[in-house]
């Protein structure tokens, strides 16, 4: 706005210029004869002329210089404004992630990992073990709930809030956020049918060979067509998606 200004204060000065200019030079430029005819001195002409031009010229290169200026300061605006909304987007995910963290850590816990209160990428699908069992958590659900349950529900605030943050208008489209958040949304629809895992936990005919599969498991079965375990891969996957995105906005 103040660029425009300057630069339209510039442009009506420059008109004001020429016209008084021409209209100085104009009368001393010529005269009249002793027959009466008009006369001009053409070499005054060309002084005036030439006069004209390099203020003209003058005047151009400054307009020039205050516009570049006025975009670099522009530019450094934009960019720490970019900054800001960056470090406050890192913030609400890392806040969203550590509650995150909390669901998950109630969903894989054993008294062996009783202190373990995070978990890093690709950590044994065995300790799957647990998810049908009731939710301990008593802060959120009095142990009315199985753990994978309560899971869900925190994966799915969490899910929402992360979606909040990559649909934001301040975080920039050409950002690494950006990216890692569309790569992470794309990954967790993908693997988003675990939520058929709630039903698993309320049926002894698909909880006992599921749980047993987890168990004799050394490492993660593959995702095949029909396959009973399907939906604790899409979970395990899932997770590790989520713990992946996690180390990944540390670095930012």
């Amino acid at each position: 706005m103040k660029s425009k200004f300057i630069k339209g204060t510039l442009i009506i000065l420059l008109i004001i210029t020429v016209l008084l200019f021409v209209t100085d030079s104009f009368i001393d430029v010529y005269g009249v004869s002793e027959n009466e005819k008009i006369i001009f001195d053409w070499n005054k002409i060309q002084d005036y002329t030439r006069s004209l031009a390099i203020s003209s010229l003058v005047l151009f290169v400054t307009i020039i210089i205050i516009e570049v200026y006025f975009r670099k300061e522009q530019e450094k605006v934009q960019k720490e404004e970019s900054e800001i909304h960056l470090n406050k987007a890192v913030e609400l995910l890392l806040f969203s992630l550590n509650k995150y963290q909390k669901s998950l850590y109630f969903l894989l816990h054993t008294d062996s990992r009783k202190d373990k209160l995070n978990y890093p990428v690709n950590f044994p699908f065995k300790y799957l073990e647990n998810i049908f069992d009731i939710n301990f958590n008593i802060s959120n659900s009095f142990l009315t709930k199985t753990r994978i349950e309560e899971y869900i529900e925190s994966y799915d605030n969490f899910k929402n809030e992360i979606h909040t943050i990559y649909l934001n208008d301040n975080l920039k489209a050409d950002s690494k956020l950006f990216f890692s958040l569309k790569a992470l949304i794309h990954e967790l629809n993908e693997y988003e049918n675990f939520g058929v895992l709630i039903d698993y936990s309320k049926k002894a005919e698909l909880k006992k060979p599921t749980l047993e599969i987890i168990s004799i498991s050394e490492n993660v079965p593959e995702l095949t067509p029909s396959n009973i375990i399907n939906p604790c891969i899409c979970l395990y996957n899932s997770i590790n998606s989520i713990l992946k995105f996690k180390e990944n906005i540390r670095n930012l």
